[in-house]
Protein backbone atom coordinates (compact mmCIF):
# COMPACT_ATOMS: atom_id res chain seq x y z
CA UNK A 1 0.00 0.00 0.00
CA UNK A 2 1.40 3.43 -0.95
CA UNK A 3 1.48 6.27 1.63
CA UNK A 4 -1.30 8.00 -0.28
CA UNK A 5 -3.46 4.83 -0.25
CA UNK A 6 -2.73 4.36 3.43
CA UNK A 7 -3.83 7.90 4.27
CA UNK A 8 -6.96 7.43 2.17
CA UNK A 9 -7.76 4.16 3.90
CA UNK A 10 -7.37 5.78 7.32
CA UNK A 11 -9.66 8.66 6.38
CA UNK A 12 -12.25 6.19 5.07
CA UNK A 13 -11.95 4.14 8.24
CA UNK A 14 -12.45 7.21 10.43
CA UNK A 15 -15.58 8.08 8.50
CA UNK A 16 -16.89 4.52 8.75
CA UNK A 17 -16.09 4.28 12.44
CA UNK A 18 -18.89 6.71 13.18
CA UNK A 19 -21.37 4.80 11.03
CA UNK A 20 -20.40 1.57 12.81
CA UNK A 21 -21.07 3.21 16.18
CA UNK A 22 -24.57 4.24 15.08
CA UNK A 23 -25.16 0.80 13.57
CA UNK A 24 -23.95 -0.79 16.79
CA UNK A 25 -26.42 1.27 18.80
CA UNK A 26 -29.30 -0.31 16.92
CA UNK A 27 -27.72 -3.76 17.18
CA UNK A 28 -26.95 -3.27 20.85
CA UNK A 29 -30.53 -2.59 21.88
CA UNK A 30 -31.69 -5.90 20.42
CA UNK A 31 -28.81 -8.36 20.16
CA UNK A 32 -25.77 -7.26 22.13
CA UNK A 33 -24.89 -9.34 25.19
CA UNK A 34 -24.39 -7.02 28.16
CA UNK A 35 -22.85 -7.84 31.52
CA UNK A 36 -19.95 -7.08 33.84
CA UNK A 37 -17.31 -7.71 31.18
CA UNK A 38 -14.92 -5.10 29.83
CA UNK A 39 -11.85 -4.82 27.65
CA UNK A 40 -8.52 -4.54 29.44
CA UNK A 41 -5.23 -3.50 27.90
CA UNK A 42 -4.17 -0.85 25.41
CA UNK A 43 -6.96 0.07 23.01
CA UNK A 44 -6.45 3.74 22.32
CA UNK A 45 -6.48 5.09 18.76
CA UNK A 46 -8.34 2.54 16.63
CA UNK A 47 -8.74 4.62 13.48
CA UNK A 48 -6.04 2.60 11.69
CA UNK A 49 -7.46 -0.84 12.52
CA UNK A 50 -8.11 -3.41 9.82
CA UNK A 51 -9.79 -5.69 12.35
CA UNK A 52 -9.68 -7.77 15.50
CA UNK A 53 -8.69 -11.37 16.29
CA UNK A 54 -11.03 -12.98 18.85
CA UNK A 55 -9.62 -15.86 20.93
CA UNK A 56 -11.78 -17.66 23.54
CA UNK A 57 -9.62 -19.40 26.15
CA UNK A 58 -10.60 -21.88 28.85
CA UNK A 59 -7.72 -22.99 31.08
CA UNK A 60 -5.35 -23.08 28.12
CA UNK A 61 -2.04 -22.26 29.81
CA UNK A 62 0.88 -23.05 27.48
CA UNK A 63 -1.42 -23.52 24.47
CA UNK A 64 -2.47 -19.86 24.71
CA UNK A 65 1.12 -18.58 24.91
CA UNK A 66 2.11 -20.66 21.89
CA UNK A 67 -0.84 -19.19 20.00
CA UNK A 68 0.14 -15.61 20.88
CA UNK A 69 3.80 -16.29 20.05
CA UNK A 70 2.68 -17.62 16.67
CA UNK A 71 0.74 -14.41 16.01
CA UNK A 72 3.66 -12.27 17.14
CA UNK A 73 5.99 -13.90 14.60
CA UNK A 74 4.23 -12.08 11.76
CA UNK A 75 5.87 -8.86 10.53
CA UNK A 76 5.02 -5.88 12.77
CA UNK A 77 3.77 -3.87 9.80
CA UNK A 78 1.08 -6.53 9.23
CA UNK A 79 0.09 -7.45 12.79
CA UNK A 80 -0.15 -3.92 14.18
CA UNK A 81 -3.25 -3.23 12.08
CA UNK A 82 -5.17 -5.81 14.13
CA UNK A 83 -6.08 -5.91 17.81
CA UNK A 84 -5.75 -9.39 19.38
CA UNK A 85 -8.49 -10.03 21.95
CA UNK A 86 -8.35 -12.94 24.39
CA UNK A 87 -11.45 -13.74 26.46
CA UNK A 88 -10.55 -15.88 29.48
CA UNK A 89 -13.81 -17.58 30.35
CA UNK A 90 -15.44 -20.29 32.43
CA UNK A 91 -18.89 -21.13 33.72
CA UNK A 92 -19.91 -19.92 37.16
CA UNK A 93 -20.03 -23.56 38.31
CA UNK A 94 -16.76 -24.60 36.61
CA UNK A 95 -14.32 -27.00 38.23
CA UNK A 96 -11.94 -25.16 40.56
CA UNK A 97 -8.89 -26.41 38.64
CA UNK A 98 -10.14 -24.71 35.46
CA UNK A 99 -10.81 -21.47 37.32
CA UNK A 100 -7.35 -21.50 38.92
CA UNK A 101 -5.67 -21.96 35.52
CA UNK A 102 -7.79 -19.16 34.10
CA UNK A 103 -6.69 -16.87 36.92
CA UNK A 104 -3.04 -17.70 36.22
CA UNK A 105 -3.61 -16.95 32.54
CA UNK A 106 -5.22 -13.60 33.38
CA UNK A 107 -2.29 -12.68 35.60
CA UNK A 108 0.18 -13.55 32.86
CA UNK A 109 -1.79 -11.58 30.26
CA UNK A 110 -1.60 -8.50 32.47
CA UNK A 111 2.14 -8.99 32.80
CA UNK A 112 2.64 -9.78 29.12
CA UNK A 113 0.44 -7.09 27.57
CA UNK A 114 2.97 -4.29 26.98
CA UNK A 115 5.74 -6.65 25.84
CA UNK A 116 3.77 -9.10 23.68
CA UNK A 117 4.59 -7.44 20.37
CA UNK A 118 0.83 -7.43 19.67
CA UNK A 119 -1.94 -4.92 20.13
CA UNK A 120 -3.21 -7.13 22.90
CA UNK A 121 -6.40 -6.75 24.94
CA UNK A 122 -8.23 -9.26 27.11
CA UNK A 123 -11.52 -9.86 28.88
CA UNK A 124 -12.02 -11.38 32.31
CA UNK A 125 -15.03 -13.69 32.09
CA UNK A 126 -13.71 -15.97 34.82
CA UNK A 127 -13.43 -14.14 38.14
CA UNK A 128 -16.27 -14.14 40.70
CA UNK A 129 -19.09 -11.96 39.41
CA UNK A 130 -17.73 -12.14 35.85
CA UNK A 131 -17.91 -15.88 35.11
CA UNK A 132 -20.38 -16.91 32.42
CA UNK A 133 -23.86 -18.02 33.52
CA UNK A 134 -23.81 -21.81 33.85
CA UNK A 135 -26.86 -22.22 31.59
CA UNK A 136 -25.24 -20.47 28.60
CA UNK A 137 -21.50 -20.84 29.20
CA UNK A 138 -19.53 -22.04 26.22
CA UNK A 139 -17.53 -20.98 23.23
CA UNK A 140 -20.45 -19.29 21.46
CA UNK A 141 -21.16 -17.00 24.43
CA UNK A 142 -17.45 -16.23 24.84
CA UNK A 143 -17.06 -15.29 21.17
CA UNK A 144 -20.19 -13.13 21.34
CA UNK A 145 -19.08 -11.19 24.43
CA UNK A 146 -15.72 -10.38 22.84
CA UNK A 147 -17.20 -9.33 19.49
CA UNK A 148 -19.90 -7.21 21.08
CA UNK A 149 -17.38 -5.39 23.29
CA UNK A 150 -15.17 -4.68 20.26
CA UNK A 151 -17.90 -3.35 17.96
CA UNK A 152 -17.98 0.25 19.27
CA UNK A 153 -14.25 0.56 18.50
CA UNK A 154 -14.32 -0.90 15.00
CA UNK A 155 -15.02 0.68 11.62
CA UNK A 156 -17.88 -0.95 9.76
CA UNK A 157 -15.46 -2.48 7.24
CA UNK A 158 -13.12 -3.89 9.89
CA UNK A 159 -12.69 -7.66 10.02
CA UNK A 160 -13.79 -9.77 12.97
CA UNK A 161 -11.53 -12.82 12.80
CA UNK A 162 -12.07 -15.87 15.00
CA UNK A 163 -9.27 -18.03 16.32
CA UNK A 164 -8.93 -20.65 19.07
CA UNK A 165 -6.33 -20.63 21.82
CA UNK A 166 -4.93 -24.02 20.80
CA UNK A 167 -4.19 -22.87 17.24
CA UNK A 168 -1.12 -21.54 15.53
CA UNK A 169 -1.06 -19.50 12.34
CA UNK A 170 1.07 -19.17 9.22
CA UNK A 171 3.53 -16.27 8.99
CA UNK A 172 1.36 -14.76 6.23
CA UNK A 173 -1.77 -14.72 8.46
CA UNK A 174 -2.01 -10.96 9.07
CA UNK A 175 -0.77 -10.04 5.60
CA UNK A 176 -3.48 -12.10 3.91
CA UNK A 177 -6.15 -10.77 6.27
CA UNK A 178 -5.01 -7.26 5.36
CA UNK A 179 -5.40 -8.08 1.68
CA UNK A 180 -8.95 -9.36 2.29
CA UNK A 181 -9.73 -6.12 4.17
CA UNK A 182 -8.61 -4.11 1.13
CA UNK A 183 -10.90 -6.01 -1.27
CA UNK A 184 -14.21 -4.22 -1.85
CA UNK A 185 -15.95 -7.49 -2.79
CA UNK A 186 -15.14 -9.23 0.51
CA UNK A 187 -17.91 -9.53 3.12
CA UNK A 188 -17.20 -12.81 4.91
CA UNK A 189 -15.37 -16.05 4.44
CA UNK A 190 -13.28 -18.89 5.83
CA UNK A 191 -9.53 -19.38 6.05
CA UNK A 192 -7.54 -22.41 4.99
CA UNK A 193 -6.63 -24.88 7.71
CA UNK A 194 -4.63 -28.03 8.39
CA UNK A 195 -4.43 -30.06 11.57
CA UNK A 196 -0.81 -30.66 12.65
CA UNK A 197 0.26 -34.31 12.58
CA UNK A 198 0.34 -35.76 16.12
CA UNK A 199 3.49 -37.66 17.02
CA UNK A 200 1.43 -40.62 18.22
CA UNK A 201 0.69 -42.81 15.14
CA UNK A 202 -2.78 -43.82 16.38
CA UNK A 203 -3.80 -40.19 16.93
CA UNK A 204 -2.27 -39.29 13.56
CA UNK A 205 -4.44 -41.89 11.86
CA UNK A 206 -7.52 -40.61 13.70
CA UNK A 207 -7.04 -36.93 12.77
CA UNK A 208 -6.24 -37.90 9.17
CA UNK A 209 -9.54 -39.79 8.90
CA UNK A 210 -11.48 -36.94 10.51
CA UNK A 211 -10.02 -34.28 8.23
CA UNK A 212 -10.69 -36.47 5.18
CA UNK A 213 -14.31 -36.66 6.30
CA UNK A 214 -14.52 -32.85 6.60
CA UNK A 215 -12.90 -32.19 3.24
CA UNK A 216 -14.91 -34.80 1.34
CA UNK A 217 -18.12 -33.35 2.76
CA UNK A 218 -17.27 -29.85 1.52
CA UNK A 219 -16.18 -31.27 -1.84
CA UNK A 220 -19.56 -32.98 -2.15
CA UNK A 221 -21.44 -29.80 -1.27
CA UNK A 222 -19.39 -27.83 -3.79
CA UNK A 223 -20.13 -30.39 -6.52
CA UNK A 224 -23.83 -30.16 -5.63
CA UNK A 225 -23.59 -26.35 -6.12
CA UNK A 226 -24.74 -25.69 -2.58
CA UNK A 227 -24.22 -22.11 -1.34
CA UNK A 228 -23.22 -23.72 1.97
CA UNK A 229 -20.11 -25.44 0.59
CA UNK A 230 -17.66 -24.23 3.20
CA UNK A 231 -15.80 -25.68 6.16
CA UNK A 232 -17.39 -24.93 9.53
CA UNK A 233 -14.40 -24.59 11.83
CA UNK A 234 -14.50 -21.83 14.44
CA UNK A 235 -10.86 -20.83 14.09
CA UNK A 236 -11.29 -20.12 10.35
CA UNK A 237 -14.25 -17.70 10.45
CA UNK A 238 -13.95 -14.07 9.34
CA UNK A 239 -16.48 -11.35 8.51
CA UNK A 240 -16.74 -7.60 8.23
CA UNK A 241 -18.04 -5.97 11.41
CA UNK A 242 -21.08 -4.76 9.47
CA UNK A 243 -21.77 -8.31 8.27
CA UNK A 244 -21.50 -9.63 11.82
CA UNK A 245 -24.11 -7.11 12.90
CA UNK A 246 -26.32 -7.70 9.86
CA UNK A 247 -26.78 -11.41 10.71
CA UNK A 248 -27.54 -10.72 14.36
CA UNK A 249 -24.10 -11.43 15.78
CA UNK A 250 -22.71 -14.64 17.20
CA UNK A 251 -25.08 -17.24 18.63
CA UNK A 252 -24.62 -18.57 22.18
CA UNK A 253 -24.36 -22.28 21.47
CA UNK A 254 -22.01 -24.41 23.57
CA UNK A 255 -20.88 -26.17 20.39
CA UNK A 256 -21.66 -25.83 16.71
CA UNK A 257 -21.62 -22.04 17.01
CA UNK A 258 -19.33 -21.98 13.97
CA UNK A 259 -21.77 -23.96 11.78
CA UNK A 260 -24.77 -21.80 12.61
CA UNK A 261 -22.89 -18.47 12.43
CA UNK A 262 -21.44 -19.30 9.01
CA UNK A 263 -24.84 -20.51 7.85
CA UNK A 264 -26.35 -17.13 8.75
CA UNK A 265 -23.56 -15.34 6.92
CA UNK A 266 -24.01 -17.56 3.86
CA UNK A 267 -27.70 -16.66 3.72
CA UNK A 268 -26.80 -13.01 3.11
CA UNK A 269 -23.33 -13.07 1.59
CA UNK A 270 -21.10 -15.18 -0.63
CA UNK A 271 -18.54 -16.77 1.66
CA UNK A 272 -15.09 -16.51 0.11
CA UNK A 273 -12.17 -18.78 0.86
CA UNK A 274 -8.90 -17.11 1.80
CA UNK A 275 -6.70 -19.92 0.59
CA UNK A 276 -3.37 -18.22 1.35
CA UNK A 277 -4.32 -17.51 4.96
CA UNK A 278 -3.86 -20.68 7.02
CA UNK A 279 -4.47 -21.72 10.61
CA UNK A 280 -3.34 -24.91 12.33
CA UNK A 281 -6.00 -26.13 14.81
CA UNK A 282 -4.65 -28.49 17.45
CA UNK A 283 -5.45 -32.17 16.97
CA UNK A 284 -6.00 -32.77 20.68
CA UNK A 285 -8.37 -34.94 22.67
CA UNK A 286 -11.15 -32.99 24.38
CA UNK A 287 -14.54 -33.48 25.99
CA UNK A 288 -15.31 -29.78 26.45
CA UNK A 289 -17.93 -29.80 23.71
CA UNK A 290 -20.49 -32.47 22.74
CA UNK A 291 -19.02 -32.78 19.22
CA UNK A 292 -16.18 -31.52 17.09
CA UNK A 293 -12.52 -32.42 16.58
CA UNK A 294 -11.71 -33.33 20.18
CA UNK A 295 -14.73 -35.57 20.60
CA UNK A 296 -14.16 -37.21 17.21
CA UNK A 297 -10.60 -38.08 18.19
CA UNK A 298 -11.71 -39.52 21.52
CA UNK A 299 -14.36 -41.68 19.87
CA UNK A 300 -11.91 -42.87 17.25
CA UNK A 301 -9.28 -43.86 19.80
CA UNK A 302 -11.87 -45.62 21.96
CA UNK A 303 -13.36 -47.64 19.09
CA UNK A 304 -10.29 -48.14 16.94
CA UNK A 305 -12.28 -46.88 13.93
CA UNK A 306 -12.71 -43.40 12.38
CA UNK A 307 -15.43 -41.55 14.26
CA UNK A 308 -17.11 -40.24 11.10
CA UNK A 309 -17.96 -42.10 7.91
CA UNK A 310 -17.40 -40.33 4.59
CA UNK A 311 -20.84 -40.33 3.01
CA UNK A 312 -21.15 -41.90 -0.47
CA UNK A 313 -21.00 -39.58 -3.45
CA UNK A 314 -24.42 -40.92 -4.50
CA UNK A 315 -26.01 -39.03 -1.61
CA UNK A 316 -24.49 -35.77 -2.80
CA UNK A 317 -25.69 -36.62 -6.32
CA UNK A 318 -29.30 -36.53 -5.09
CA UNK A 319 -28.68 -33.19 -3.37
CA UNK A 320 -27.13 -31.91 -6.61
CA UNK A 321 -30.15 -33.00 -8.65
CA UNK A 322 -32.55 -31.41 -6.16
CA UNK A 323 -30.71 -28.07 -6.21
CA UNK A 324 -30.60 -28.17 -10.02
CA UNK A 325 -34.35 -28.82 -10.08
CA UNK A 326 -35.16 -25.91 -7.76
CA UNK A 327 -35.20 -22.97 -10.24
CA UNK A 328 -37.83 -24.56 -12.49
CA UNK A 329 -39.64 -26.21 -9.57
CA UNK A 330 -40.25 -22.80 -8.00
CA UNK A 331 -42.86 -22.04 -10.67
CA UNK A 332 -44.64 -25.37 -10.24
CA UNK A 333 -47.24 -26.62 -7.78
CA UNK A 334 -45.98 -28.27 -4.60
CA UNK A 335 -47.57 -31.61 -5.50
CA UNK A 336 -45.75 -31.64 -8.84
CA UNK A 337 -42.47 -30.83 -7.10
CA UNK A 338 -42.93 -33.74 -4.70
CA UNK A 339 -43.60 -36.09 -7.61
CA UNK A 340 -40.40 -34.93 -9.30
CA UNK A 341 -38.48 -35.36 -6.04
CA UNK A 342 -39.81 -38.90 -5.65
CA UNK A 343 -38.54 -39.70 -9.14
CA UNK A 344 -35.06 -38.59 -8.04
CA UNK A 345 -35.17 -40.51 -4.75
CA UNK A 346 -38.09 -41.61 -2.56
CA UNK A 347 -36.13 -40.49 0.52
CA UNK A 348 -35.93 -36.96 -0.91
CA UNK A 349 -39.71 -36.71 -1.34
CA UNK A 350 -40.30 -38.04 2.17
CA UNK A 351 -37.82 -35.57 3.61
CA UNK A 352 -39.40 -32.61 1.78
CA UNK A 353 -42.83 -33.62 3.05
CA UNK A 354 -41.48 -33.67 6.59
CA UNK A 355 -40.05 -30.20 6.01
CA UNK A 356 -43.58 -29.02 5.11
CA UNK A 357 -42.85 -28.23 1.48
CA UNK A 358 -46.57 -28.11 0.69
CA UNK A 359 -46.96 -25.25 3.15
CA UNK A 360 -43.71 -23.46 2.34
CA UNK A 361 -43.91 -23.56 -1.47
CA UNK A 362 -46.94 -21.31 -2.05
CA UNK A 363 -45.41 -18.71 0.27
CA UNK A 364 -42.15 -18.68 -1.67
CA UNK A 365 -44.09 -18.14 -4.89
CA UNK A 366 -46.45 -15.54 -3.45
CA UNK A 367 -43.88 -13.45 -1.58
CA UNK A 368 -41.14 -13.44 -4.22
CA UNK A 369 -42.29 -12.63 -7.75
CA UNK A 370 -38.80 -12.13 -9.16
CA UNK A 371 -37.08 -15.39 -10.09
CA UNK A 372 -33.74 -14.51 -8.53
CA UNK A 373 -35.33 -13.35 -5.29
CA UNK A 374 -37.42 -16.51 -5.19
CA UNK A 375 -34.34 -18.73 -5.64
CA UNK A 376 -32.52 -16.78 -2.92
CA UNK A 377 -35.46 -17.35 -0.58
CA UNK A 378 -35.41 -21.04 -1.45
CA UNK A 379 -31.77 -21.33 -0.41
CA UNK A 380 -32.49 -19.48 2.81
CA UNK A 381 -35.16 -22.09 3.55
CA UNK A 382 -33.27 -25.13 2.25
CA UNK A 383 -30.13 -24.20 4.11
CA UNK A 384 -26.96 -25.92 5.24
CA UNK A 385 -28.70 -27.71 8.09
CA UNK A 386 -31.43 -29.12 5.84
CA UNK A 387 -28.79 -30.16 3.32
CA UNK A 388 -26.93 -32.07 6.03
CA UNK A 389 -30.13 -33.67 7.31
CA UNK A 390 -31.03 -34.80 3.79
CA UNK A 391 -27.58 -36.27 3.25
CA UNK A 392 -27.89 -38.23 6.47
CA UNK A 393 -31.32 -39.47 5.41
CA UNK A 394 -29.94 -40.60 2.06
CA UNK A 395 -27.02 -42.33 3.77
CA UNK A 396 -28.83 -44.91 5.86
CA UNK A 397 -26.54 -47.51 7.47
CA UNK A 398 -27.48 -50.07 4.83
CA UNK A 399 -26.33 -47.61 2.11
CA UNK A 400 -22.99 -46.79 3.72
CA UNK A 401 -19.71 -48.33 2.56
CA UNK A 402 -18.14 -51.07 4.65
CA UNK A 403 -15.29 -48.90 5.95
CA UNK A 404 -15.60 -45.24 7.03
CA UNK A 405 -13.09 -44.17 4.37
CA UNK A 406 -14.23 -46.41 1.51
CA UNK A 407 -15.95 -43.52 -0.29
CA UNK A 408 -12.90 -41.22 -0.33
CA UNK A 409 -11.59 -42.43 -3.74
CA UNK A 410 -14.92 -41.40 -5.31
CA UNK A 411 -14.29 -37.80 -4.22
CA UNK A 412 -10.67 -37.87 -5.35
CA UNK A 413 -11.77 -39.05 -8.79
CA UNK A 414 -14.42 -36.31 -8.86
CA UNK A 415 -11.72 -33.73 -8.10
CA UNK A 416 -9.37 -35.29 -10.70
CA UNK A 417 -6.88 -36.31 -8.03
CA UNK A 418 -4.98 -39.64 -7.93
CA UNK A 419 -6.50 -42.37 -5.78
CA UNK A 420 -3.24 -44.23 -5.12
CA UNK A 421 -1.47 -44.28 -1.78
CA UNK A 422 -2.58 -44.13 1.83
CA UNK A 423 -5.23 -41.99 3.54
CA UNK A 424 -2.42 -39.58 4.50
CA UNK A 425 -1.55 -39.23 0.80
CA UNK A 426 -5.20 -38.56 0.00
CA UNK A 427 -5.38 -35.86 2.63
CA UNK A 428 -2.24 -34.10 1.44
CA UNK A 429 -3.70 -33.96 -2.09
CA UNK A 430 -6.92 -32.43 -0.79
CA UNK A 431 -4.96 -29.89 1.26
CA UNK A 432 -2.92 -28.86 -1.77
CA UNK A 433 -6.14 -28.35 -3.69
CA UNK A 434 -7.36 -25.97 -1.01
CA UNK A 435 -4.11 -23.99 -1.28
CA UNK A 436 -4.60 -23.18 -4.94
CA UNK A 437 -4.33 -19.41 -5.21
CA UNK A 438 -7.79 -18.51 -6.52
CA UNK A 439 -9.14 -16.74 -3.42
CA UNK A 440 -12.61 -16.43 -4.97
CA UNK A 441 -13.04 -20.14 -5.52
CA UNK A 442 -15.51 -22.09 -3.43
CA UNK A 443 -13.94 -25.55 -3.82
CA UNK A 444 -12.86 -27.73 -0.90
Amino acid sequence: MTPQQDRGARQTDQHRAGSMARYDTRYGTRRSLTGPWQLEGALNDTSDLCGAIVIPALAEGDELWRCLESLARSPASDRQRFVVTVIINNASDADSALVMQNQRDLHQLRQLGPTSGLRLVWIDASSPGRALPAASAGVGTARKIACDLLLPYLPAEALLVHLDADCQVAASYFRELGRAWQRPDFDAGVLAYAHPWPTDPVQRQAICAYELYLRCHVAGLHWAASPYAHHSIGSTMVSRARAYVAVGGMNRRRAGEDFYFLQQLAKQYTLQQLKRCRVYPAARLSNRTPFGTGQALQQSLASGQPACTVLPLASYAVLRQWLQLAPQALVQAAATVLDQAAALAPELATFLQEQELKRIWPGLQRNHRDGRARLRAFHQWFDGLKSWQLLRRLSRPENLPGSPLDAVPEFLTLLQLPTSGSPADWLLRLRRLQQKPDANATGP
